[in-house]
Protein backbone atom coordinates (compact mmCIF):
# COMPACT_ATOMS: atom_id res chain seq x y z
CA UNK A 1 0.00 0.00 0.00
CA UNK A 2 1.09 3.37 -0.42
CA UNK A 3 2.71 5.85 2.07
CA UNK A 4 -0.84 7.35 3.62
CA UNK A 5 1.54 10.67 4.31
CA UNK A 6 1.78 10.47 0.33
CA UNK A 7 -1.69 9.91 -0.58
CA UNK A 8 -4.06 12.33 -2.49
CA UNK A 9 -6.84 14.16 0.16
CA UNK A 10 -7.52 16.88 -2.64
CA UNK A 11 -10.10 16.87 -4.97
CA UNK A 12 -13.50 18.72 -6.16
CA UNK A 13 -16.19 19.24 -3.29
CA UNK A 14 -17.75 20.92 -0.68
CA UNK A 15 -17.92 20.65 3.34
CA UNK A 16 -20.51 22.57 4.73
CA UNK A 17 -23.36 22.76 7.32
CA UNK A 18 -25.19 25.21 5.56
CA UNK A 19 -28.70 24.65 5.29
CA UNK A 20 -29.68 22.15 2.32
CA UNK A 21 -33.19 20.51 0.91
CA UNK A 22 -32.66 17.45 3.38
CA UNK A 23 -31.86 19.41 6.85
CA UNK A 24 -34.87 19.28 8.28
CA UNK A 25 -34.39 15.28 8.00
CA UNK A 26 -31.04 15.15 8.98
CA UNK A 27 -30.74 17.27 11.85
CA UNK A 28 -31.56 15.71 15.48
CA UNK A 29 -35.20 16.54 17.13
CA UNK A 30 -34.03 15.88 20.55
CA UNK A 31 -31.28 18.06 20.80
CA UNK A 32 -32.14 20.77 18.62
CA UNK A 33 -29.08 22.64 16.93
CA UNK A 34 -27.29 18.77 16.49
CA UNK A 35 -26.80 18.28 12.79
CA UNK A 36 -24.33 16.51 10.55
CA UNK A 37 -22.11 18.14 8.01
CA UNK A 38 -23.01 17.45 4.83
CA UNK A 39 -20.34 16.51 1.87
CA UNK A 40 -21.30 17.56 -1.72
CA UNK A 41 -19.36 16.36 -4.58
CA UNK A 42 -20.27 17.60 -8.47
CA UNK A 43 -22.28 15.03 -10.41
CA UNK A 44 -20.44 13.83 -13.58
CA UNK A 45 -19.83 10.48 -15.71
CA UNK A 46 -17.02 8.61 -13.52
CA UNK A 47 -18.03 10.90 -10.45
CA UNK A 48 -21.23 8.49 -10.30
CA UNK A 49 -22.28 5.79 -12.89
CA UNK A 50 -23.28 6.38 -16.01
CA UNK A 51 -25.73 3.82 -16.03
CA UNK A 52 -27.13 5.30 -13.43
CA UNK A 53 -30.77 6.22 -14.02
CA UNK A 54 -31.06 9.28 -11.73
CA UNK A 55 -27.75 10.66 -13.61
CA UNK A 56 -28.41 14.46 -14.51
CA UNK A 57 -27.30 15.09 -17.38
CA UNK A 58 -27.82 18.90 -17.46
CA UNK A 59 -26.10 18.71 -14.02
CA UNK A 60 -23.27 16.93 -15.52
CA UNK A 61 -22.39 19.01 -18.15
CA UNK A 62 -22.20 22.50 -16.02
CA UNK A 63 -18.94 20.60 -14.77
CA UNK A 64 -17.55 19.69 -17.93
CA UNK A 65 -14.06 21.64 -17.12
CA UNK A 66 -13.97 19.80 -13.50
CA UNK A 67 -11.29 18.20 -12.67
CA UNK A 68 -11.72 15.04 -10.16
CA UNK A 69 -9.57 11.49 -9.20
CA UNK A 70 -12.60 10.96 -7.26
CA UNK A 71 -9.42 9.01 -5.09
CA UNK A 72 -8.37 12.30 -3.18
CA UNK A 73 -11.69 12.15 -1.56
CA UNK A 74 -11.89 8.76 -0.78
CA UNK A 75 -8.36 8.57 0.60
CA UNK A 76 -9.19 12.04 2.52
CA UNK A 77 -12.40 10.11 4.28
CA UNK A 78 -10.49 6.94 5.43
CA UNK A 79 -7.69 9.10 6.51
CA UNK A 80 -9.54 11.33 8.75
CA UNK A 81 -12.15 8.87 9.81
CA UNK A 82 -8.89 6.83 11.00
CA UNK A 83 -7.37 9.95 12.84
CA UNK A 84 -10.54 11.21 14.33
CA UNK A 85 -12.90 7.87 15.59
CA UNK A 86 -15.02 9.94 17.33
CA UNK A 87 -16.82 11.00 13.51
CA UNK A 88 -19.00 9.14 12.57
CA UNK A 89 -19.71 9.49 8.88
CA UNK A 90 -22.06 7.68 6.00
CA UNK A 91 -23.18 7.84 2.58
CA UNK A 92 -24.97 6.03 -0.16
CA UNK A 93 -23.28 4.46 -3.44
CA UNK A 94 -25.03 3.84 -6.77
CA UNK A 95 -21.65 2.01 -7.53
CA UNK A 96 -21.88 -0.87 -5.12
CA UNK A 97 -21.30 -3.27 -8.10
CA UNK A 98 -17.91 -2.08 -8.32
CA UNK A 99 -14.82 -3.75 -7.41
CA UNK A 100 -13.12 -0.58 -7.02
CA UNK A 101 -15.92 0.14 -4.19
CA UNK A 102 -16.27 -3.53 -3.00
CA UNK A 103 -12.43 -2.68 -2.14
CA UNK A 104 -12.63 0.81 -0.17
CA UNK A 105 -15.49 -0.13 1.28
CA UNK A 106 -13.49 -3.13 3.10
CA UNK A 107 -11.08 -0.89 4.10
CA UNK A 108 -12.91 1.69 5.51
CA UNK A 109 -12.92 1.94 9.60
CA UNK A 110 -16.04 0.90 11.39
CA UNK A 111 -16.46 4.66 12.28
CA UNK A 112 -17.74 4.64 8.41
CA UNK A 113 -20.49 3.29 6.96
CA UNK A 114 -21.36 2.98 3.29
CA UNK A 115 -25.16 1.47 1.99
CA UNK A 116 -25.51 0.40 -1.47
CA UNK A 117 -28.14 1.98 -3.21
CA UNK A 118 -29.78 -0.48 -5.20
CA UNK A 119 -32.62 0.27 -7.96
CA UNK A 120 -34.98 -2.62 -7.59
CA UNK A 121 -36.15 -4.90 -5.15
CA UNK A 122 -34.37 -8.02 -7.50
CA UNK A 123 -31.32 -6.52 -6.72
CA UNK A 124 -31.37 -7.31 -3.15
CA UNK A 125 -29.91 -10.87 -3.22
CA UNK A 126 -26.92 -9.55 -5.20
CA UNK A 127 -26.23 -6.43 -2.98
CA UNK A 128 -26.17 -8.65 0.00
CA UNK A 129 -24.08 -10.98 -2.08
CA UNK A 130 -21.36 -8.79 -2.12
CA UNK A 131 -21.06 -8.27 1.24
CA UNK A 132 -22.89 -5.04 2.13
CA UNK A 133 -24.47 -5.05 5.10
CA UNK A 134 -27.13 -2.02 4.15
CA UNK A 135 -29.16 -1.62 1.30
CA UNK A 136 -31.52 1.62 0.75
CA UNK A 137 -33.83 1.27 -1.94
CA UNK A 138 -36.58 3.91 -2.81
CA UNK A 139 -39.99 3.98 -2.18
CA UNK A 140 -42.71 4.99 -4.30
CA UNK A 141 -44.76 8.37 -2.65
CA UNK A 142 -46.60 11.30 -3.93
CA UNK A 143 -45.88 13.58 -0.42
CA UNK A 144 -42.03 13.46 -0.69
CA UNK A 145 -42.85 11.31 3.06
CA UNK A 146 -43.55 7.50 3.43
CA UNK A 147 -47.02 6.32 4.10
CA UNK A 148 -47.86 2.91 5.24
CA UNK A 149 -50.05 2.11 1.86
CA UNK A 150 -47.38 3.18 -0.32
CA UNK A 151 -44.75 0.60 1.35
CA UNK A 152 -47.37 -3.06 1.74
CA UNK A 153 -45.53 -4.47 -2.09
CA UNK A 154 -42.19 -3.32 -1.32
CA UNK A 155 -41.97 -5.03 1.70
CA UNK A 156 -43.06 -8.31 0.50
CA UNK A 157 -40.69 -7.71 -2.62
CA UNK A 158 -38.32 -7.70 -0.11
CA UNK A 159 -38.87 -10.72 0.94
CA UNK A 160 -38.67 -12.64 -2.07
CA UNK A 161 -36.97 -15.03 -2.53
CA UNK A 162 -34.96 -14.43 0.71
CA UNK A 163 -37.25 -13.54 3.54
CA UNK A 164 -35.95 -9.78 5.28
CA UNK A 165 -37.44 -7.22 6.61
CA UNK A 166 -37.61 -3.58 5.39
CA UNK A 167 -36.92 -0.56 8.22
CA UNK A 168 -38.32 2.45 7.06
CA UNK A 169 -36.64 5.84 7.42
CA UNK A 170 -37.66 7.51 10.64
CA UNK A 171 -37.11 10.50 9.62
CA UNK A 172 -39.53 10.84 6.35
CA UNK A 173 -42.60 9.13 8.53
CA UNK A 174 -45.27 12.09 8.70
CA UNK A 175 -44.52 14.22 11.31
CA UNK A 176 -41.15 12.86 12.36
CA UNK A 177 -40.05 12.28 15.96
CA UNK A 178 -36.32 11.31 14.50
CA UNK A 179 -34.23 12.97 12.39
CA UNK A 180 -30.70 10.97 11.34
CA UNK A 181 -28.98 12.31 13.88
CA UNK A 182 -30.81 10.50 16.22
CA UNK A 183 -31.71 7.50 14.18
CA UNK A 184 -27.84 6.87 12.60
CA UNK A 185 -28.94 2.91 11.26
CA UNK A 186 -27.26 4.55 7.86
CA UNK A 187 -24.45 5.01 10.06
CA UNK A 188 -23.96 1.65 11.59
CA UNK A 189 -22.55 -1.71 10.05
CA UNK A 190 -25.67 -4.28 11.38
CA UNK A 191 -24.24 -7.94 11.77
CA UNK A 192 -27.69 -9.12 9.73
CA UNK A 193 -28.13 -7.77 5.74
CA UNK A 194 -30.76 -4.73 6.33
CA UNK A 195 -32.84 -2.95 4.22
CA UNK A 196 -33.82 0.71 4.41
CA UNK A 197 -36.73 2.78 2.60
CA UNK A 198 -36.42 5.98 1.63
CA UNK A 199 -39.21 7.87 0.06
CA UNK A 200 -38.13 8.91 -3.59
CA UNK A 201 -36.39 12.04 -4.38
CA UNK A 202 -37.93 15.06 -5.99
CA UNK A 203 -41.69 13.96 -5.72
CA UNK A 204 -44.51 15.69 -7.17
CA UNK A 205 -42.59 16.83 -10.30
CA UNK A 206 -42.96 14.54 -13.11
CA UNK A 207 -44.66 10.89 -13.06
CA UNK A 208 -41.11 9.30 -13.74
CA UNK A 209 -39.69 10.99 -10.53
CA UNK A 210 -42.67 9.42 -8.91
CA UNK A 211 -41.86 6.09 -9.23
CA UNK A 212 -38.45 6.01 -7.85
CA UNK A 213 -37.09 9.58 -7.56
CA UNK A 214 -34.79 11.86 -9.35
CA UNK A 215 -31.09 13.07 -9.22
CA UNK A 216 -30.61 14.42 -5.90
CA UNK A 217 -28.57 16.99 -7.54
CA UNK A 218 -30.92 19.02 -9.27
CA UNK A 219 -33.58 19.51 -6.03
CA UNK A 220 -33.65 23.48 -4.10
CA UNK A 221 -30.17 24.06 -2.13
CA UNK A 222 -28.94 20.79 -2.94
CA UNK A 223 -28.20 22.16 -6.62
CA UNK A 224 -26.41 25.01 -5.50
CA UNK A 225 -24.02 23.27 -3.31
CA UNK A 226 -23.47 20.92 -6.17
CA UNK A 227 -22.25 23.49 -8.28
CA UNK A 228 -20.46 25.10 -5.59
CA UNK A 229 -18.71 21.79 -5.21
CA UNK A 230 -17.38 21.43 -8.79
CA UNK A 231 -16.12 25.12 -7.99
CA UNK A 232 -13.83 24.23 -4.98
CA UNK A 233 -11.24 22.35 -4.42
CA UNK A 234 -11.19 20.62 -0.74
CA UNK A 235 -8.23 19.14 1.20
CA UNK A 236 -10.93 16.08 2.58
CA UNK A 237 -8.58 15.14 5.55
CA UNK A 238 -7.58 18.54 6.39
CA UNK A 239 -10.85 19.61 6.43
CA UNK A 240 -12.81 16.42 7.89
CA UNK A 241 -9.79 16.30 10.49
CA UNK A 242 -10.75 19.60 11.56
CA UNK A 243 -14.55 19.23 12.74
CA UNK A 244 -15.45 19.50 16.21
CA UNK A 245 -15.66 16.58 18.51
CA UNK A 246 -18.25 13.55 17.52
CA UNK A 247 -19.23 15.51 14.66
CA UNK A 248 -22.08 13.71 11.90
CA UNK A 249 -20.47 13.79 8.41
CA UNK A 250 -23.58 12.54 5.79
CA UNK A 251 -20.89 11.77 2.73
CA UNK A 252 -22.13 12.47 -1.21
CA UNK A 253 -25.30 14.42 -0.77
CA UNK A 254 -24.64 15.06 -4.15
CA UNK A 255 -22.65 12.55 -6.34
CA UNK A 256 -20.55 9.49 -5.58
CA UNK A 257 -17.37 7.95 -4.99
CA UNK A 258 -16.04 7.86 -8.16
CA UNK A 259 -14.40 7.69 -10.51
CA UNK A 260 -12.46 4.84 -10.29
CA UNK A 261 -9.15 3.97 -12.13
CA UNK A 262 -10.45 0.77 -12.60
CA UNK A 263 -12.70 -1.61 -14.82
CA UNK A 264 -16.32 -1.88 -14.73
CA UNK A 265 -16.71 2.88 -14.83
CA UNK A 266 -20.06 1.81 -15.68
CA UNK A 267 -21.51 -0.37 -12.50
Amino acid sequence: MKNPNKLNTIDAGLVTQQPSIGNAKLASRKWPGYAPFSVFNPVLPGSCPSSCPKMNLGRAAAHKNVKRTGEGFRNGVRLAALSRPDLRMWGYTHFWRHPGMLEYRDSLPENVSIVASVETPEELNEAESLGWALAAIAVPSTTGYIEADEVRALREAAKSPTPRGLVLCPAQRPNPRAGCADCLLCARQPRKFTVIGFAGHGVGKTSKQLDGGCCYAQQGNVRLHELRAGRTQTDFLKTLSSLPPNALVRLVVSGDFGPFNTPNQEN
